[in-house]
């Protein structure tokens, strides 16, 4: 599959899963649905790869997922799959189904599928309700109905395998409701299409803590003696520093250092911390003491952030009015 296509990969990584991940890996094509993911990353670091991925580039979580399908089945490649899915569907079963498309905020595509026997047998369906969306087909000649009529003056249509009918949301903040009836009566439709939500505009932002509210800060201590030397001034005084990875500690990989903390955590004496606020480098967060006896410990506090995105959801543009 050819994930160059942008409407088909932000598809994809709005629906992301364990499976899609296990599939993508087998495939080899996870690092063009992922560029920056390491090789071997796991399923968690995946996902919130792809969340910064889609909100990097302003994509919108909930509005790529409700339209997933849809995005899927305009693709040239992954459309002829589903086709090709359903129509084994339809042909396993007998009876009247129905696949919603959701275009966007407004447009919507509703496949009817029959199956009867004996085979080309039609059906005759008669709309009941459709509330909030009116049908578009046949340049809006019924809009009230999904199909046009297959007699004069008759308000029911005829479907002998599939059709595809357009239909157009009314108020873009309520569901479409659809109420069916059949000849031969196979039972009654009712079909519910849900609103759309939001789109967002998402913007860089810190993120200190993680996605359960816990800071991102690493405390430790060490015994000064244990701590890396960095010189000896031959009068009993060592001096050493404390140095941390943040990027080996947990939740430190991507982190930026915020601020670093030194202490003399110990009641001791002949040892002391020369830098309260500690230094940092790249992602090393440093501490610098001095000690004479065995048995002082120092701690070294940092926190960081990293970075991610705040989105905010933008109201539905509204739709200008023509003059009747």
């Amino acid at each position: 599959m050819d994930y160059t296509h942008k409407q088909l990969k932000y598809a994809l990584l709005s629906t992301w899963s364990r499976e899609t991940y296990q599939d993508a890996k087998a495939s080899g094509s996870i690092t063009s649905l992922l560029p920056k993911l390491p090789i071997g990353a796991s399923f968690e670091a995946s996902d919130e790869a792809r969340l910064k991925e889609m909100a990097s580039n302003n994509e919108s979580l909930d509005f790529d997922q409700i339209t997933a399908t849809s995005a899927a089945w305009l693709d040239p490649q992954a459309g002829a799959i589903i086709k090709e899915c359903l129509d084994a569907q339809v042909r396993s079963g007998y009876g009247l189904s129905s696949v919603v498309f959701v275009d966007n905020e407004r447009d919507v595509t509703l496949m009817l599928y029959w199956n009867w026997s004996p085979g080309g047998t039609p059906v005759l369906i008669k709309t009941k309700l459709i509330e909030n969306a009116v049908v578009t087909d046949d340049s809006g000649k019924h809009p009230e109905q999904l199909l046009p009529p297959h007699m004069v003056f008759s308000d029911w249509g005829k479907l002998s395998y599939s059709a595809p009918i357009s239909i157009r949301r009314t108020n873009l903040d309520k569901d479409i409701v659809i109420n069916i009836e059949t000849d031969p009566d196979v039972g009654a439709q009712h079909i519910v299409i849900p609103k759309v939500p939001l789109k967002q505009n998402c913007v860089e932002a810190k993120e200190t803590t993680d996605k359960f509210g816990t800071p991102y800060t690493h405390v430790e201590s060490k015994y000064f003696e244990q701590l890396q030397l960095v010189r000896d001034d031959g009068n009993g005084h060592k001096f050493v520093d404390y140095n941390v990875d943040i990027a080996k500690v947990k939740d430190g990989t991507d982190g930026v250092i915020d601020a670093v903390g030194c202490r003399k955590s110990s009641n001791t004496l002949y040892a002391e911390v020369s830098n309260p606020v500690g230094d940092f480098s790249g992602t090393v967060a440093t501490c610098h003491g001095w000690f004479q006896n065995l048995g002082s410990q120092m701690e070294l506090r940092v926190n960081w952030y990293k970075t991610g995105y705040a989105c905010t959801p933008i109201p539905w543009a509204v739709e200008p009015q023509t003059k009747k």
